[in-house]
C-alpha cells in the first residue's frame, strides 16, 4: 500500500489510555453497531404476528399444533437469493411469511389456506381460502412457490398431487420443508430423501449449496434439517453437478431439538449452532 500526500493536514491519534481505555473503546464500538439498529421488518408486523399466535392459542387451547416461528433472517436471505416478483405460499397460515417477503421487495404475494380471510394478516386481494389438499391447478405461473410445511398434514396421495401442481406452476424456485411436531405425525410420513425423489420426478432438483446456506441462516430446527431450495432441471447451472448424496445423508440423522414455537426471530443464528450440532445422532430403526 502506498500512501500519497493529498496536501491535507491531519493528526493521527491512538488510544494509549489518555482518551479512553482500549477495552472501553472496543465495547462502545460494539454497542454502537446494535444501538438504534434498523429492524429487518416493521416492528408492527412482528407484533401483529405474535398477537395472531396468541389469539390462535386462546381459540384452540387444547391444540398441540401451535403456530410456528417467523424466521425473518431466513426470509430475507431467500428474497436476496431468489429476487422473485411474484410469490405464492401454500397453506400460508397467518400470511406473515408473505408479508415479510413483500416488505423485502416482492411485488405480488398470494397466500392459500383453509382459514377465513378475516383470520389471516394478509389483505383480501392477497389471500384465497381453499382446501390445499384439493388443489389441482394454478391459473398463472409464479416466480417462486413456498411449500414450508404445507404438505405435512396431507395424505400421501394429496401431497403428491399438490407437489405436481407446485412443480408445474413455479418458474424459478420452490422452497420446501417438512412440517414439525404433531402436524407431521398426522399427515404423510415422507422423509426429505423421499421428497428429493418426488421433486426430481417432477423436474426439480435442490440447489445444494443454497439449501445448506439457507439452513445455516435459519434458527428453526425443523427448517435447519429439512428445508430444500429447489430449481427446475432445465435452469440448473451446468457447472454444478446434481448430487443429493450429502442432503440424503443428513436426512439419516435424528435431531432432538424442539422447535421454537410461536416466536419472531430477528437475527440470523438466533440459537446456538453448537447446541444444535450436539442434538444430532443416528436415527433409531423402528
Amino acid at each position: 500500500m502506498v500512501e500519497e500526500d493529498h496536501h491535507i493536514d491531519y493528526e493521527r491519534r491512538y488510544s494509549d489510555g489518555r482518551f479512553a481505555q482500549a477495552i472501553r473503546l472496543v465495547g462502545k464500538a460494539w454497542e454502537a453497531t446494535y444501538l438504534n439498529k434498523p429492524t429487518l421488518i416493521p416492528p408492527a408486523l412482528g407484533q401483529a404476528y405474535l398477537a395472531w399466535c396468541a389469539k390462535q392459542a386462546k381459540q384452540n387451547p387444547d391444540s398441540s399444533n401451535t403456530p410456528g416461528t417467523l424466521d425473518v433472517p431466513l426470509l430475507g436471505w431467500l428474497y436476496d437469493y431468489m429476487l422473485p416478483k411474484k410469490v405464492l405460499e401454500l397453506q400460508c397460515g397467518s400470511g406473515a411469511n408473505l408479508m415479510a417477503l413483500h416488505h423485502f421487495g416482492v411485488e405480488m404475494v398470494l397466500g392459500l389456506g383453509s382459514r377465513a380471510p378475516d383470520q389471516v394478516l394478509l389483505k383480501r386481494g392477497s389471500y384465497s381460502q381453499g382446501n390445499v389438499a384439493g388443489l389441482r391447478g394454478i391459473k398463472n405461473k409464479l416466480d417462486a412457490i413456498l411449500c414450508m410445511g404445507s404438505m405435512a398434514g396431507l395424505a400421501e396421495k394429496d401431497a403428491m398431487a399438490v407437489a405436481k401442481v407446485a412443480a408445474d406452476s413455479a418458474i424459478y424456485h420452490i422452497v420446501f420443508s417438512l412440517g414439525c411436531g404433531v402436524t407431521q405425525e398426522r399427515g404423510n410420513q415422507l422423509t426429505v430423501t423421499d421428497w428429493l425423489k418426488v421433486w426430481r420426478q417432477h423436474g426439480w432438483v435442490p440447489d445444494v449449496a443454497a439449501t445448506l446456506a439457507a439452513r445455516a441462516v435459519s434458527s428453526v430446527p425443523s427448517l435447519r434439517s429439512s428445508l430444500l431450495l429447489l430449481r427446475p432441471v432445465d435452469k440448473a447451472r451446468d457447472d454444478v453437478p446434481e448430487d443429493n448424496t450429502f442432503l440424503a445423508w443428513l436426512d439419516t440423522l435424528s435431531n432432538r431439538s424442539a422447535d421454537l414455537g410461536s416466536a419472531v426471530v430477528s437475527e440470523a443464528f438466533g440459537t446456538s449452532l453448537v447446541d444444535y450440532a450436539k442434538s444430532f445422532g443416528p436415527k433409531k430403526l423402528s
